[in-house]
């Protein structure tokens, strides 16, 4: 099974697919923030961790990655509907 598993991702990643990396800070380009949370001893905008692995097919964004970021204070967009 395991076998199967690295040739099928060594055949995609010959076709130019591959996993979003993180270096640990919030990339709206690639990442997208399920929900804030303060995080305690951490910096603002820091990933706390992975919800969902993000994909890419050359520079194309596939699936985003999908995380919680720490935040000091929940901030909103102002573009939320309210009625």
């Amino acid at each position: 099974m395991q076998l199967v598993h690295r040739s099928f991702v060594s055949l995609l990643g010959r076709h130019g697919l591959s996993e979003i990396e993180t270096n640990g800070r919030f990339d709206p380009h690639v990442h997208e923030a399920l929900l804030t949370q303060p995080g305690e001893g951490v910096e603002e905008g820091s990933v706390l961790q992975v919800l969902q692995k993000g994909y890419r097919l050359g520079d194309r964004v596939l699936r985003p990655f999908v995380e919680p970021y720490a935040s000091y204070a929940f901030r909103f967009s102002g573009s939320e509907s309210t009625s």
